[in-house]
């Protein structure tokens, strides 16, 4: 199912039979954040989705001329009473091409139609800087089971 296109990007909703292209966004990105080998290498199999995550989250895949490029997932049913970006992924040759903007755009647009207010992400310590330029409100934790990287967008609802 396609959704939209902007430019030479094409968003479809992701479903069972992307998991092979998500997945390798996932890992491509994780494997270029600047960190130990290590570290990434056991946190790919943790950031990866299976179908089961499928069932929670809704997902938006970004092609560039057929190719996947970029993913989107999110949680229109969080309890917080916003929505949850939960992941948001482009493969390291394509960053700051404004991929992640028009994802981060059709997930809050996507919000917006489900007549929610706002949206929650947590990020990775790697990614607070693309949130923070993107004029995403950086939340403190209140607690030390808080999430450290919070970041919050409210959802302005049309008339």
């Amino acid at each position: 199912m396609r959704l939209a296109k902007t430019s030479n990007l094409l968003f479809s909703k992701g479903t069972a039979a992307d998991l092979p292209a998500i997945n390798r966004i996932v890992s491509s990105a994780v494997m270029s954040w600047p960190m130990a080998e290590r570290v990434k290498r056991l946190s790919v199999p943790v950031l990866c989705y299976d179908a089961t995550d499928l069932t929670q989250f809704d997902v938006f895949v970004c092609e560039r001329l057929g190719h996947p490029i970029g993913v989107a997932l999110f949680d229109l049913r969080h309890d917080q009473g916003a929505a949850l970006l939960h992941g948001l992924y482009v493969l390291p040759i394509i960053q700051n091409q404004g991929v992640g903007n028009a994802l981060m755009t059709a997930v809050f647009d996507a919000v917006r139609q489900q007549g929610i207010g706002g949206a929650w992400v947590r990020s990775e310590r790697v990614s607070t800087q693309f949130f923070a330029q993107a004029q995403l409100e950086r939340v403190s934790p209140r607690g030390p089971d808080d999430y450290p990287n919070l970041f919050f967008k409210a959802i302005a609802q049309a008339p």
